[in-house]
C-alpha cells in the first residue's frame, strides 16, 4: 500500500467513525480531510464500491446491533 493510499484510507475510517457518533456525512468528511462530501462519496465508491448512504445505514444498524 502507498503512502497516499494509506492516508486516504485513514481519512475514510475517521470519517466512518465520526458517523458512527452521529455526525453528518457532511461533518464527518469534512473533518477526516476530505474537500467535501462529494468527494468523500466519490472516494468511498471507487475504493470499497459501495455509496456513502449505504455505508451510513450499515454503520448505524451496526452501532445499533451492539447495544
Amino acid at each position: 500500500m502507498t503512502f497516499s493510499a494509506y492516508l486516504i484510507y485513514q481519512r475514510i475510517m475517521k470519517t466512518y467513525t465520526e458517523i458512527i457518533n452521529g455526525k453528518s456525512i457532511t461533518e464527518a468528511s469534512i473533518e477526516a480531510g476530505f474537500s467535501s462530501s462529494t468527494h468523500f462519496a466519490e472516494t468511498n465508491k471507487r475504493i470499497f464500491g459501495l455509496s456513502a448512504s449505504a455505508i451510513k445505514k450499515d454503520l448505524i444498524f451496526s452501532k445499533i446491533a451492539e447495544i
